[in-house]
């Protein structure tokens, strides 16, 4: 599905019967660029080959554009899944958090997986520009990729579209909250769940909600 002018999707529901670990409102693949130039993709699912399959289908309604890189949100198995494969068919190089980069480079190969640096801006085709913002929180080489010029942010599981995210820091999270706050994202589109269209009034109900917790 098309989200935006740039920004397109594939949403991955998951069947209770076959997944242990359950995503509410289920899991977005995002393909981020110009079709008819070159692409990103945000994250790449669970190690399920019915996943891969997919994500490689919907790349071939794409046109099997050009793939200029892999983005990484952070290193949980749900968001890694498939990676070799997925990296062997586009042929581009994994970009991902200093601190995840010596795993991926263990897992697909020395020259395959690049550090991305704290505000490094990654460009692709359309002249789509995504600012990657560090986020710790839910897990330590957490990424966030705001998408300025659209008001569009990719959140992995820093929030989520249906429920509340896990945190693994809750002071290094509250400060994430804030810095993703101060981006005044309209639209969000999370690694699980329904994409938002209240970007940063979400952002601000979760910072009351872990403040009123506390």
């Amino acid at each position: 599905m098309q989200i935006t002018k740039n920004i397109y999707a594939t949403h991955i529901e998951e069947d209770p019967s076959s997944f242990g670990a359950m995503h509410p409102g289920g899991t977005h693949i995002y393909f981020v660029g110009d079709p008819q130039e070159e692409m990103v993709m945000v994250d790449s699912g669970e190690p399920y080959r019915s996943w891969t399959n997919q994500i490689l289908g919907f790349y071939n309604e794409l046109g099997r554009p050009k793939m200029s890189a892999i983005l990484i949100t952070h290193g949980h198995g749900d968001h890694i899944g498939g990676l070799d494969r997925l990296q062997e068919e586009f042929g581009c190089v994994v970009r991902c958090h200093p601190k995840l980069e010596p795993a991926m480079s263990h897992r697909l190969g020395q020259g395959t997986v690049e550090k991305l640096r704290s505000r490094e801006m990654v460009t692709t085709g359309g002249g789509v520009r995504l600012r990657a913002y560090f986020t710790p929180g839910h897990e330590e080489d957490h990424i966030c990729y705001h998408m300025a010029a659209s008001k569009v942010l990719f959140t992995g599981d820093t929030i989520l579209g249906n429920s509340s995210s896990s945190v693994r820091s809750l002071k290094d999270y509250m400060s994430s909250l804030r810095i993703l706050a101060g981006l005044k994202p309209e639209m969000i589109c999370p690694g699980h769940g329904q994409i938002l269209n209240n970007g940063t009034a979400r952002i601000e109900t979760y910072i009351r909600h872990r403040t009123e917790r506390e």
